[in-house]
């Protein structure tokens, strides 16, 4: 049995939209410059992330290396991050 703790509707009964605005909803979008900097900030990030992974030794072979996962984490943290960065000059981020 589940409990249904969300309060009573008001009004005439008449079921409206929803329109999911964001978790804190604060009205406020993000910029070009703001996103290009998160870009060059993962891209650091997932750059010393792969360094390190790579540091790690390789006892018997690469797959099975303690450092593939976060070498691969890295990786795709830096693709998105380059998508990101490029998004964002395409908007205007680098004038």
């Amino acid at each position: 049995m589940a409990t249904d703790d969300s309060p009573a509707r008001e009004g005439d009964g008449e079921d409206k939209k929803a329109i999911f605005t964001g978790e804190e909803n604060t009205g406020e979008r993000s910029t070009p410059k703001k996103d290009l900097a998160a870009a060059i900030f993962l891209a650091v990030f997932s750059l010393l992330a792969m360094y390190f992974a790579w540091q790690l030794e390789v006892v018997d072979s690469i797959f099975t290396a303690p450092g593939l996962l976060p070498f691969l984490i890295g990786l795709s943290l830096l693709v998105m991050a380059l998508g990101l960065g490029l998004k964002a000059v395409r908007q205007g981020a680098a004038d």
